[in-house]
């Protein structure tokens, strides 16, 4: 299997290609596409060496985009147009980046080309093919009494779960996302939420129906967001997104990614905090994600952390090409990421609006 990587920035340079080069995804890189890429490649940090090079995609011969997995790595601004002059080319099979666009409207279009193409587009959101979110999911149905299946932990965690009281009910979600001055290549909404709204879907907190979403402008800067996602149905059970992008000296460590999940049941309070700050550098995993459990029912103190060890860029980058070998699994397509999509969209619209 051949990949064509368009955009040779931080991801698709110091990310994604590295794992590309080293081997470690089993597959050829065939090429690299990028207007800058002259400049680029006189650069230290440059690790495509070796691999074709090209301009822009009409530099690309027509047979090997349609005989290749294209990876996108560019900013949701830009990805519609490229995507469209892909497809036309005969692109088939298309890696998309998070957050993908920045409006509904190039969102469905882009699902109208996949359509009308016959076109293959998964969206590359880690968080979905994570283990923590997985591991998230069966937690909450252990301690709500829905559907538990204990089978699916290994016997540290089985023996941490035995502690927990169950018929909770999830109260509240909290999403904390800081930052030391981040560099801001993208609007702060579609920089980071798009992590948290992954986690808090897959993890089956919401399925992001009937959501009502509300952008305070009190709150908002040209480096933070602050949302609040209400299910009309029950608008009790809220989720709170917090993200700053510049907190200079404010933050004790350079940043922290969090969601809390307030729990509460007749007798006690509880708290499930995701540590989410999956760290990588020069494409290997450095901090995995963790959750940390911790009950206020002095009859049954209950206070545990657990620690997902992954590689959850390897877990996606392998799902998404078996995808395209063929094989039948759970990969995140461009129709699946709509509920995701559509939220992030309306909370950009609205930010926008107040800023």
């Amino acid at each position: 299997m051949r990949v064509l990587l368009i955009g040779a920035g931080r991801y698709g340079n110091d990310l994604i290609g590295k794992k590309y080069v080293s081997g470690e995804l089993g597959v050829k890189l065939a090429g690299v596409i990028d207007p800058k890429i002259e400049e680029i490649k006189h650069s230290v940090s440059y690790c495509l060496k070796g691999v074709p090079t090209y301009k822009s995609i009409d530099d690309v011969p027509s047979k090997l985009i349609r005989n290749s997995v294209i990876d996108i790595a560019l900013i949701p601004q830009i990805v519609p147009e490229i995507y469209g002059k892909l497809l036309d080319k005969g692109a088939k099979q298309v890696i998309l980046p998070k957050p993908v666009v920045t409006n509904t409207d190039d969102f469905e279009k882009m699902i109208n080309m996949t359509n009308e193409n016959n076109a293959q587009a998964l969206v590359a959101s880690n968080w979905h093919y994570s283990d923590i979110t997985a591991t998230v999911k069966e937690i909450l149905s252990k301690i709500t009494g829905n559907n538990f299946d204990k089978h699916k932990f290994n016997s540290n965690l089985e023996e941490k779960l035995e502690k927990i009281s169950s018929e909770y009910k999830i109260k509240k979600v909290n999403v904390q996302y800081n930052k030391k001055n981040e560099v801001l290549t993208i609007d702060p909404p579609l920089q980071e939420l798009p992590h948290a709204l992954q986690i808090v879907y897959s993890a089956g907190i919401t399925n992001l129906q009937n959501i009502q979403v509300a952008v305070k402008k009190i709150l908002q800067s040209k480096s933070r967001v602050n949302a609040e996602l209400k299910n009309v149905e029950n608008v009790k059970k809220s989720i709170v997104l917090n993200s700053d992008l510049q907190m200079g000296e404010k933050l004790a460590k350079q940043r922290e990614r969090i969601v809390d999940i307030l729990l509460e049941n007749n007798n006690s309070q509880a708290k499930m905090t995701i540590d989410y700050d999956a760290y990588f550098k020069n494409g290997i995993c450095e901090k995995s994600p963790s959750i940390h459990f911790e009950s206020y029912d002095k009859k049954n103190n209950c206070n545990w952390d657990y620690v997902i060890e992954e590689d959850n860029m390897n877990t996606m980058y392998n799902m998404m090409l078996n995808f395209f070998r063929g094989e039948n699994n759970t990969s995140l397509t461009l129709k699946k990421y709509t509920p995701i999509s559509k939220i992030l969209c309306e909370i950009q619209n609205q930010w926008k609006s107040k800023i």
